[in-house]
C-alpha cells in the first residue's frame, strides 16, 4: 500500500534525523508530529523540525532526554494512527543504529514506561495528544 510505504520511508528519515539531532547534543523538548514537516510526495523523504524555540543544547545529551524525545514522538504517532507497534520498533532500531542495536529492548521498555506516564499526565491535565 502506498500509505504504508510513505510512512516507512519518512519514518526511516525521521529516525536518522533524530539520531543526528541527538548526536549533536540537541534536545527538541517538544517533539511531536505537529512539529515535524514532511512532503506528501512518496519520493521526497526530507524531514524538517519545527518549533525550535524550546531547543536546548547539551555538551552530552543524557539518555533520559533521548528517551523523552522518543517517547513523545511515539505517543504522537499513536495518537495520529501512524504506524503499528512493529513500525515503532523498526523506527527505534533505525534510530539506535548499529552502535546501540543490542540495547533496543531496554530502550523500548524505557520508552514504553515514559509514554504511559506522559499519556496519564496529559489525561489528568485534560490535554490532547498531537
Amino acid at each position: 500500500e502506498e500509505r504504508q510505504l510513505w510512512v516507512h520511508n519518512h519514518s526511516r528519515r525521521l529516525a536518522r534525523q533524530m539520531r543526528r539531532l541527538h548526536d549533536a547534543g540537541f534536545d527538541h523538548r517538544d517533539l511531536k508530529f505537529s512539529n515535524i514537516l514532511v512532503s506528501a510526495a512518496l519520493d521526497d523523504v526530507r524531514v524538517w523540525f519545527l518549533d525550535l524555540d524550546g531547543m536546548r543544547h547539551w555538551r552530552h545529551l543524557p539518555d533520559q532526554r533521548m528517551v523523552q524525545n522518543l517517547s513523545r514522538i511515539s505517543v504522537s504517532a499513536q495518537a495520529q494512527g501512524l504506524g503499528s507497534r512493529s513500525d515503532r520498533v523498526r523506527f527505534l532500531k533505525m534510530y539506535l543504529g548499529h552502535r546501540r542495536a543490542a540495547e533496543w529492548r531496554a530502550w523500548w521498555q524505557r520508552i514504553a514506561e515514559n509514554s504511559t506516564k506522559k499519556l496519564a499526565l496529559n489525561q489528568k491535565r485534560g490535554r490532547a495528544i498531537h
